[in-house]
């Protein structure tokens, strides 16, 4: 079978469904950098840190909030694996056309809830990931399905986001509404005036 799409791979991976969980995972990068400040400590490893954590929450919390009845989590792992449908991914930050060894790797624990949740349908790949690519800044330049076989990148499916919704501003958790700005006049722009030879030589 040629695979070219998710949905080719297991139908639950539909476009809607990476979609929407690529969503959760770019405003959890995107609340982290809202945060981001070099000058009081904070660094690249860091940075990174946050933006995983603050996207896991988003998943969890959609999850617990059952707006996503397709999207689960896969308990009694130490590994953090949610499930869309009944196909377990993870996700990570790396470069989805060189995926490191870390990406590639695939614990005991996934192995076995691959291999009962999927049974037949999904013996074309062993693993599935979402790879969050950023550039030199930490912002997010695009997240990819990825789906592996034994170490082997089987399909690199680019996620189509909506970037113009991810950088939304955030509002503290119930906040009612945002303040008014202020309106500010134009700034005031003239030619500043040299002094004559004579005056800035006798002058200090």
């Amino acid at each position: 079978m040629s695979v070219t799409r998710p949905w080719d791979v297991h139908s639950d991976l539909t476009e809607e469904r990476l979609v929407a969980v690529a969503q959760l995972i770019a405003c959890g990068r995107d609340a982290a950098l809202e945060i981001y400040d070099p000058i009081r400590g904070f660094n690249g490893w860091l940075l990174g840190c946050c933006a995983y954590q603050f996207g896991r929450f988003q998943i969890e919390r959609a999850v617990e909030e059952q707006r996503m009845p397709w999207l689960g989590i896969t308990r009694g792992t130490r590994h953090f694996i949610f499930q869309i449908g009944v196909v377990p991914v993870r996700f990570y930050r790396d470069d989805p056309d060189d995926p490191s060894e870390k990406v590639l790797q695939q614990s005991e624990y996934e192995s076995q809830q691959l291999s009962l949740a999927l049974g037949d349908e999904g013996s074309g790949a062993d693993s599935f990931r979402l790879i969050v690519q950023t550039g030199l800044g930490g912002e997010l330049i695009r997240i990819a399905f990825l789906a592996l076989r034994k170490g082997t990148t089987v399909l690199a499916w680019d996620v189509p986001l909506r970037l113009d919704a991810v950088r939304a501003p955030l509002a503290a958790v119930g906040a009612t509404s945002r303040d008014a700005g202020v309106a500010l006049p134009p700034p005031s722009v003239t030619v500043r005036r040299r002094r004559p030879v004579a005056e800035a030589a006798g002058g200090s």
